[in-house]
């Protein structure tokens, strides 16, 4: 019977792969430099959503970016 065990490694290396991933590598490459197998990284990615990265720049000076949009709508919920 399989059963399942907890992820033992530290959350700073968990971190350190997505800081990897959002620098634009490969989930192959971020497992293999935070040393952790190619299924863990993908298990990582699976269980944080399978998100994609929000852009920090905004397309256009038109637009909001996301943080603008998260300060406003923290002002918002503060009153």
């Amino acid at each position: 019977m399989v059963r399942f065990a907890p992820n033992k490694m530290p959350a700073a290396v968990k971190r350190r792969y997505f800081v990897l991933i959002r620098q634009g590598l490969s989930g192959s490459e971020a497992a293999r430099q935070v040393g952790v197998s190619l299924s863990c990284g993908s298990l990582w990615f699976i269980d944080a959503g399978s998100m994609t990265v929000v852009e920090r720049v905004p397309i256009s000076s038109r637009y909001f970016s996301q943080d603008d949009r998260i300060e406003i709508g923290d002002g918002l919920a503060a009153g």
